[in-house]
């Protein structure tokens, strides 16, 4: 078994001043408060840092406002407790203890880094923190004054429930709770002079201090650490070390990020919104794990089904990871070649269990794009060398086993033959665009969609303008020669073949007539940020954009027209619903074309349109309703946060 530990350091310290929280601008940015009333709650709510598979968060019932819940482990989807860590107060020997209730709670929010409970009873103040050192361990700070005219005399100390499932039982260090079917327990230590007693039969612990005493104005702190999933807790005399530089961390972090907003979006809102999508991509970063080789971010850890790393959501976060954790972005990279296969083929998605991993399918090619990002934004030549081979692989996968006809032109597909994999493969899992697609076979193991799909092939052409370049700066000169030349070709093509001068708007087209499928959806705009559109083509796309018929909705850029008679966004998915990707790739394309005005006017009613973006508190959602604004489907979700990102930046 591998033990989550947690350690506590008692210290004494007299402080003339208690510890007090600022009101900066970015508390309660996310809502964290929530308490889990069994083991696989129905809502998820929890912080976590650093890569960490474990979460907490506040509660929001009266009887637990003297802890933080949890932990929420994202390696099983559960809860281990209502509260893993529940302060009380014993005034002085043969009273009855203080807790929950009884404690007036001054505060109880979430910062950047950081969950804060102020409480008060009689003469002491007492600050909890929960923050995490590194990827495993989450520290609970806890500090106490005497803030009365007189001594005063008290034992403190933390109990908890644990849910059923759960098996409690002492070690050297502290308490071990094993959760059933998990190779991994929760450990929770205390100093040696707490006593510590269980009842196996409620699953409980109570674990109490011996006696102290404070003088007026003195002060008295502990230091409670909890790991996940088995590293030990750092040293006890580096405790306030570590806090200190958690702090820094963050603020170096937000400031990193604040420096590269436009200034357009630098003023309160939009700075906390950006704010609030690095909060997002924070909770949803995991460390290497399991059958995970490297770290990476889940589309949502509040969303129970999105417990791996996805293909194009993996190329999407790691564009936005360059802006502050160019780090972490090229391993959500790496994450998704580890598992590259020999045809160069790299899966939809890969979870804790590799035997989970989905071949059916693989996903839009932003894979180079996303490299170069970060490329860009750290220099890292290294990094660009040893990518560039693996990114080139999966470039010409496509033209092996996705391009039915030969022609130069690619269909999304399948491995197994199903329409639903290849439906998959898109990204737009029911798009109407597929609704009449036909399945054709290329080879045993190689299926295609029965038409040449536009957004596909922009994406290629793009990678072959970003590889290209790419090949510059390693210098080689005849792949980039090569890659340019393909480039100009498919540009061509497409302009000839998928472009309708008539609707003034690009089009999927069937392999076998070249006829087009004339179905206006987001596909259509993609070559206006790939840089495919000439001048003209680029102004007819526009023109379609601000149509109110067609893209200019309540909120901006609908996975499918407006006017179409399966326009359904309330239970559509992507046929209708406004996906923060699209309206990225269609204002991004606007500004590269000129189009500057026009993008402003589109990012700030899509980013005031949709609801809940500018008010702390309120998650960024998967999609929105297009006519109404309303969220839609998983709660703070990584993509979202990261193309609002790439707007706010002007990336």
């Amino acid at each position: 078994m591998k033990p989550l530990t947690c350690s506590v350091l008692l210290m004494m310290l007299v402080c003339p001043l208690f510890p007090h929280s600022d009101s900066g601008e970015y508390r309660d940015l996310i809502n964290l408060k929530h308490t889990p009333l069994k083991s696989q709650d129905a809502a998820i709510r929890a912080f976590s840092d650093r890569g960490s598979w474990a979460g907490y968060g506040l509660s929001d019932k009266e009887r637990l406002l003297s802890g933080f819940t949890g932990p929420y482990l994202s390696t099983n989807g559960k809860y281990l407790s209502p509260s893993f860590a529940v302060l009380f107060i014993r005034p002085h020997p043969g009273k009855n203890k203080i807790s929950n209730q009884q404690f007036r709670i001054l505060e109880n929010t979430f910062a950047p880094g950081i969950l804060r409970q102020l409480l008060e009873q009689d003469q002491l103040k007492l600050l909890q923190e929960l923050f995490f050192s590194n990827g495993e361990t989450a520290i609970i700070r806890l500090t106490i004054h005497n803030t009365g005219h007189r001594p005063c005399s008290f034992s403190v100390g933390w109990e908890s429930r644990f849910f059923p499932g759960c098996a409690l039982s002492t070690d050297p260090d502290g308490i071990t709770v094993a959760w059933e079917n998990s190779p991994y327990d929760f450990h929770l230590t205390f100093p040696k002079n707490f006593s510590i007693h269980l009842s196996g039969k409620e699953n409980r612990y109570h674990a109490e201090s011996p006696l102290i005493r404070l003088e007026k104005g003195e002060g008295i702190r502990f230091w409670m650490t909890a790991t996940y999933p088995g590293a030990a807790a750092p040293a006890s005399s580096g405790f306030r070390q570590v806090f200190e530089a958690s702090q820094r961390s963050w603020s170096r972090k937000i400031k990193t990020l604040v420096k590269q907003l436009a200034p357009e979006y630098r003023s309160g809102i939009y700075r906390q919104l950006a704010v609030k999508a690095l909060l997002t991509l924070t909770i949803n970063w995991k460390n290497a794990l399991g059958d995970l080789k490297h770290a990476g971010l889940f589309p949502s850890m509040f969303t129970r089904y999105f417990n791996g790393f996805w293909a194009w959501d993996s190329w999407k976060h790691a564009a936005a990871l360059a802006l502050f954790d160019p780090e972490l972005g090229k391993n959500q990279i790496r994450a998704m070649f580890d598992y590259q296969n020999r045809d160069g083929m790299i899966a939809d998605c890969i979870y804790l269990d590799k035997k989970e991993n989905n071949w059916r399918n693989t996903k839009p090619p932003l894979a180079a794009w996303a490299a170069f990002r970060i490329f860009q934004k750290s220099g890292d030549r290294d990094f660009l060398s040893s990518i560039l081979p693996d990114l080139i692989r999966y470039h010409q996968w496509w033209y092996r086993f996705r391009d039915a006809d030969r022609d130069g032109l690619c269909e999304y597909g399948s491995t197994d033959g199903t329409r639903v994999a290849a439906a998959w493969e898109s990204g737009m899992d029911n798009a109407v665009r597929f609704d009449d697609a036909r399945m054709v076979g290329s080879s045993p193991h190689a299926f295609s969609f029965d038409r040449e799909s536009v957004d596909l092939n922009a994406f290629l052409y793009r990678e072959k303008i970003l590889l290209a370049q790419m090949a510059g700066i390693l210098n080689k000169k005849e792949l980039r020669e090569s890659l340019l030349t393909e480039a100009h070709q498919l540009k061509t093509k497409m302009n000839n073949l998928m472009y309708d001068e008539k609707a003034g708007y690009y089009f999927d087209i069937r392999i076998d007539s070249h006829r087009k499928v004339a179905i206006p959806g987001p596909e259509g705009f993609v070559p206006l940020w790939a840089g495919i559109s000439s001048a003209t083509q680029a102004a007819s796309i526009l023109r379609v954009l601000k149509d109110k018929r067609m893209f200019n909705t309540h909120v901006p850029f609908p996975t499918l027209f407006r006017a179409h008679p399966l326009f359904n966004p309330e239970k559509g998915y992507w046929r209708g619903p406004v996906w923060l990707d699209g309206a990225y790739f269609a204002i991004r394309g606007m500004k590269l074309h000129g189009f500057r005005k026009e993008a402003a006017k589109f990012t700030r009613k899509l980013l005031r349109n949709c609801e809940g973006l500018l008010k702390p508190g309120f998650p960024i959602h998967e999609n929105y309703h297009p006519l109404t604004g309303k969220a839609l489907n998983a709660p703070n979700f990584s993509w979202s946060a990261a193309h609002i990102l790439l707007l706010l930046t002007d990336s």
